[in-house]
Formats: C-alpha cells, structure tokens, sequence
C-alpha cells in the first residue's frame, strides 16, 4: 500500500484479523495532520500486524495526539507494532494506540486524550500541580555522531618532532628516548 505520495487508504469493510501480516505504509513524518496511507476498519481488529513506514519527504514535526494510520471503528483488540523505525530529522515516532485507531506520535509518554468531561464532574475540581508536559523521544545518532567528530579531530594531531622522528625527550624513566609514548 505504500506509495511516493501518502495518500492512499485501504477500507476493510467488516473485521480485521492480522494473523503476524506486515503493512507498509507511505507517510509524511510531520505534525498531526500530515499526508499518510492509512487502514481504515469498519469493524473490529484481531491478532498482531508488523507497521512499517517510510517517510514520504518530510522533515519531522511534533505532535499533540499522532498521525492516524490505523482507524478502527469497532473494537480495537488487534496488535500493530511498529517494524523499523519511523524517524525524520531529529524526530523519531513510536506507534501507540488511542481510542479506537493507531498513531504515529512523537512523544512516547503522553496518555490518551479524553473525548469528553467525566459525567458526573469530580468535586472539588481536580488541578494537577504542576501540570504534566511530554518528554519528546530524540533521535541518539546526533551524539555518537558528534562524539566521533571531536575523536576524528584529535586522532591525527602530531608534534614537529612525531612527524620527523626525532627521539622523545619527554620519554618515561628507563625508556632511552626512541620509544614512543604514545
């Protein structure tokens, strides 16, 4: 189903049995409205389906609730993970479920959003203090990649005298002074 341009979607009309199957999907790694392949179920879903998505050209974004690549309209009991990863500049996508459907979503650790206030309303009013704020899930290559840059620099720094192989006269006690010390 995956396509250079996301924008497809495959409609299953009554249930979905993903029985170990594998999904690829075209998607354009961005903010919560951006251009996706999408499942759409018109029924319940069973069993565990592999996601793989390939970023359709985007640069990453953050996200609030996700991008929906999976609508389930019925009961959601089936599993979808996430094969590979799903990354697009500095951001990196996990696969979560929420309310009926499945999301791309660049925070790893924000909870369900409420579709409605709570019948009957708590009292007295709840106020989370602080507030609780997403922690964003960061790609690690940034720091190797970093780290090997500043190893890569001072890899080959030499003195006059290692270029011409002269003897080192800071040599440790009882080396004659033609032994390296490196």
């Amino acid at each position: 189903m995956s396509s250079p341009t996301p924008a497809n979607a495959l409609i299953v009309a009554g249930d979905y049995i993903g029985n170990n199957g594998q999904m690829q999907l075209s998607t354009a790694l961005g903010a919560d409205n951006s251009a996706t392949d999408k499942l759409v179920v018109h029924g319940s879903t069973a069993g565990q389906t592999a996601v793989t998505v390939a970023n359709a050209v985007a640069a990453g974004a953050p996200t609030t609730r996700g991008i929906q690549i999976v609508q389930v309209d019925g009961a959601s009991n089936g599993a979808f993970s996430l094969m590979g990863r799903a990354i697009a500049g500095p951001f990196e996508y996990a696969l979560v479920s929420d309310a009926g459907g499945w999301y791309l979503r660049f925070t790893d650790n924000v909870g369900p959003t409420p579709t409605s206030p709570p019948s009957p309303p708590p009292s007295p009013s709840p106020s989370p203090s602080p507030s609780p704020t997403p922690t964003p899930k960061l790609r690690p290559e940034p720091g190797g990649y970093l780290g090997n840059q500043a190893a890569a620099r001072n890899m080959s720094v030499m003195t006059l005298h290692d270029c011409a192989g002269f003897p080192d006269s800071y040599a440790a006690n009882g080396m004659s002074g033609n032994e390296s010390t490196a």
